[in-house]
């Protein structure tokens, strides 16, 4: 059993949380108004009723949703409650997307080796 996430990691949340907000709500908001409609035989027809833009609640989707955005020992703490929670298997990381500054990407992924990855792995059951 496997799932994906989008996500960031910084040295904590008040840095994480403002860097990547712009480009994470730019890149769900592309894919709401671009990739879904050109998609839109794999969706299904529209509702005549149903708004075409898709408003996103950033912090919402970073405390209960599918984005992990903070210090490396938060994300961390989420991954495990996502594995403990739906028995994961296998967990993807989607870092690269919403045209993330090179060194704040750099930056992410670097958190995230150094501070994510071993405290996941040793608490695997």
């Amino acid at each position: 059993v496997g799932a994906v996430s989008h996500v960031h990691v910084a040295r904590g949340r008040e840095t994480a949380r403002p860097r990547w907000r712009p480009h994470h709500l730019s890149y769900l908001e592309w894919v709401s108004n671009e990739l879904v409609p050109w998609a839109g035989a794999n969706v299904g027809p529209r509702d005549a009723q149903m708004p075409q833009h898709v408003r996103f609640d950033f912090d919402q989707l970073c405390e209960k949703g599918p984005a992990l955005c903070g210090s490396p020992a938060e994300v961390a703490e989420r991954i495990e409650a996502m594995r403990d929670a739906l028995g994961l298997d296998l967990h993807l990381s989607m870092f690269d997307h919403g045209a993330l500054p090179g060194p704040f990407l750099r930056d992410s992924l670097e958190r995230f080796a150094s501070g994510v990855l071993g405290r996941v792995q040793s608490s695997r059951p």
